[in-house]
């Protein structure tokens, strides 16, 4: 009897077996698992947040029309058409990719990669490092800035919000009176700036004055202005917040290239790198998109497996090309780390962010009503399509992550109010099943590279995960044609404006002109790769596009006779008596905040927050369907609403 039942316990099957298997493996792989989680939260954290930063008006959207500037008789706001942002006039532009970066873009990462390998092989990557850091240290300067003041509004927004839900009740802040109000119209409001239930503790009028004016410190804008006489002038709007993001940037890239460089400065210029190319770089149409991702799965497989180029190269450079992770320790007690190049974030991330913002263009195309009783087109006319067709104002959904916050979920707990009219948003998903399929993908990734101990391209499992997820959710919910014909492509059409009109107009004239001396055979490829993101054109438009950018914050010294005019912008940038009697003058400005007037009352003037949600919820206790008139911090400049979903695609 013993025996028998000796002989069954050691009997194996193949499910003991296969569970064996799995258990000795996860066993193995356990100690790697905060690793992991580590690499895929830091990996979807720029795309995350860049994708949502890139998004703006969608074709499917009406541009909603601008405010009108108000005039001001005050003698400090001596540059009343030039205090607009202008350092904000490429925001919301984005370089488009076309079907020849497909074979463009794998052929040049080859032949860099082949590059960097023999110069480390035959110079040493001492030499190599030092050049790249000093390259690349350049260059996270502005991107490392630029995401620490994104993050810093973010966080601003949690802690003052402009919008928040409490006792059963939407309040807003008005920054100009110091108080928080209700938009339903009830006479009730709050001089604590915090939000919920904090807002109703009474705090001292000291600390309540320290609270605003922190509220409004960091959102305030300076004009610094700077004069060298023989040179030129210059000068630049910049918010508090700016200054303090640029001073900590510069310290940090300073001590990583002069003192230590340890794995988290490198990620962290590796965060902004990624969510700095994930708002500019567009693959235009899905289609684009996904022959790229194609070209470049292959090219990943071929220089990780046949090759020793790409582990080479991303092992020995010290640069922020990678995110590096610390890796448990071994048996000797040595601690290596993990990497992830930043192509593999980037590449599929901007597949990613298209499809965030195809939902959004889905959501307006959703609201997009027929005229009534409209007479029929000429149909040869190219704008007959829509001339039927009414299409909703857009209204920002970018930021306000704090008003969020504040106005749904856990906070709001004294029931349910409605924050549509003030907090647009819109459904996900396309973009929730691509972030799935990356997610998937890197599992994928870390699971096999941690078995077969052995570095592997991950595009290899990214690429399917995400283009697998879009076009299959494209035809669970029928929309493979909406899918394929949604581009981001500027096409000239009446409301982009009379300007970026005659500019298509320009560019397409100068492109056949340049057409006429080639012979027709070479056309075609000439017309094919001229739209490629490293085109000759693209760099000429580009370096065009920097200089007119350039152009409007510096202004160079002219003759006296000249610079007599009043209306000169060597005026705003320096007195002519700075420019006469110093060699080099320097000034910082605080900019005065033009409020609007509020239109209910006879009241001062308030903050435009406040003017437009008393509006608001003026038009819905008449039960009227409110306008909308803006809303939070990211909409007070005038022009920004204006320029958004000026995407550029270089053709």
């Amino acid at each position: 009897m013993h025996d028998a039942v000796f002989t069954m316990a050691n009997t194996t099957t193949p499910l003991t077996e296969t569970l064996g298997y799995l258990a000795y493996h996860f066993n193995e792989l356990y100690p790697f698992i905060p690793m992991s989680a580590h690499l895929i939260v830091s990996a979807l954290f720029p795309i995350y947040t860049g994708a949502h930063s890139s998004l703006s008006r969608p074709s499917s959207a009406l541009k909603p029309p601008k405010k009108k500037k108000q005039r001001t008789t005050s003698s400090d706001s001596d540059s009343s058409s030039e205090d607009e942002d202008e350092d904000e006039s490429l925001l919301g532009r984005m370089e488009g990719l076309s079907p020849s970066d497909a074979i463009i873009f794998p052929l040049l990462a080859g032949c860099t990669l082949a590059g960097l390998y023999y110069l480390i092989k035959y110079l040493g990557p001492e030499m190599i490092n030092k050049v790249l850091g000093w390259y690349f240290s350049a260059m996270a300067i502005f991107s490392v800035a630029k995401l620490l003041d994104d993050g810093l509004a973010v966080l601003g927004s949690f802690v003052f919000p402009d919008y928040y839900v409490s006792q059963g009740g939407m309040w807003v802040a008005a920054q100009a009176e110091r108080r928080v109000k209700r938009v339903d119209g009830a006479l009730e409001e709050r001089k604590n700036p915090l939000p919920g239930i904090w807002g109703s503790i009474a705090l001292p009028k000291f600390f309540e004055g320290l609270l605003w004016s922190l509220r409004g410190a960091m959102g305030q804008k300076y004009q610094i202005k700077g004069h060298l006489r023989g040179l030129g002038a210059a000068k630049v709007k910049v918010t508090l917040r700016t200054m303090v993001s640029a001073a900590f940037a510069l310290g940090a890239i300073s001590y990583a290239n002069f003192v230590s460089t340890p794995w988290y400065l490198t990620n962290l210029q590796g965060f902004a790198f990624s969510y700095t190319a994930l708002q500019l770089m567009s693959p235009t149409t899905f289609a684009t998109g996904s022959l790229i991702l194609i070209a470049l799965f292959f090219y990943d497989i071929y220089f990780v497996f046949y090759t020793p180029m790409m582990i080479t190269v991303a092992g020995k450079l010290d640069v922020p090309i990678k995110l590096v992770f610390p890796r448990p320790e071994d048996e000797s007690g040595k601690r290596s780390l993990a990497m992830l190049g930043l192509g593999d974030i980037v590449l599929p991330g901007i597949m990613i962010g298209l499809a965030l913002r195809f939902d959004l263009y889905m959501q307006y195309l959703r609201k997009q009503t027929k005229k009534a009783n409209t007479t029929a087109t000429i149909p040869e006319d190219p704008t007959a399509k829509d001339a039927d067709t009414i299409k909703q104002p857009y209204r920002s959904v970018t930021g306000h992550w704090g008003d969020r916050f504040w106005s749904a979920g856990i906070p709001r707990l004294s029931g349910r109010v409605d924050t549509s009219a003030y907090l647009p948003s819109f459904s996900k998903p396309y973009f929730t099943a691509a972030i799935c399929g990356y997610v998937l993908g890197m599992i994928f990734t870390l699971v096999i590279m941690l078995v077969f101990k052995h570095g592997q391209p991950a595009l290899l499992y990214l690429v399917p995960g995400v283009l697998g997820s879009l076009w299959l959710t494209a035809v669970i919910r029928g929309e493979l044609t909406q899918m394929w014909d949604f581009s981001e492509a500027i096409d000239g059409s009446a409301e982009d404006g009379e300007e970026d009109k005659k500019k298509a107009e320009v560019s397409k004239s100068l492109e056949e002109e340049d057409k006429k001396d080639v012979p027709q055979e070479s056309k075609s490829w000439q017309d094919w790769f001229s739209k490629s993101f490293f085109s000759t054109a693209s760099s000429e438009k580009n370096a065009q596009r920097l200089e007119q950018s350039l152009a409007k914050k510096f202004q160079q010294d002219k003759p006296e006779s000249t610079s007599k005019d009043s209306s000169s912008p060597i005026k705003n940038a320096a007195s002519k008596g700075d420019r006469q009697k110093f060699l080099f003058s320097f000034s910082i400005q605080r900019v005065k905040t033009r409020h609007n007037p509020r239109s209910a009352s006879g009241s001062a003037a308030v903050d435009v927050n406040a003017d437009a949600a008393t509006s608001t919820a003026a038009d819905v206790s008449n039960g009227q369907v409110p306008k909308w008139r803006g809303h939070g911090r990211a909409d007070i400049d005038e022009d920004i609403v204006g320029r958004a979903g000026k995407r550029v695609r270089m053709s």
